[in-house]
């Protein structure tokens, strides 16, 4: 397997950010225009929310 490159560092905890709702409208969109210009980052945005959809997953939940 390939190591995957990494984000730009300061906008790195800001990809976490975007992928959870968390980041403001200016902050939002800029975040979102880096990504067009950025294969790095758009790379790292993809891994975070496939790793979101894996934790979705109804195989990680204890059902009481």
């Amino acid at each position: 397997m390939t190591p995957m490159p990494s984000p730009c560092g300061e906008r790195e905890l800001l990809l976490h950010g975007l992928a959870d709702g968390e980041l403001d409208a200016a902050n939002a969109l800029a975040v979102e225009d880096h990504l067009k210009s950025c294969p790095y980052c758009a790379a790292a945005f993809a891994e975070i929310l496939r790793h979101k959809d894996l934790l979705k997953g109804d195989g990680l939940r204890f059902h009481a």
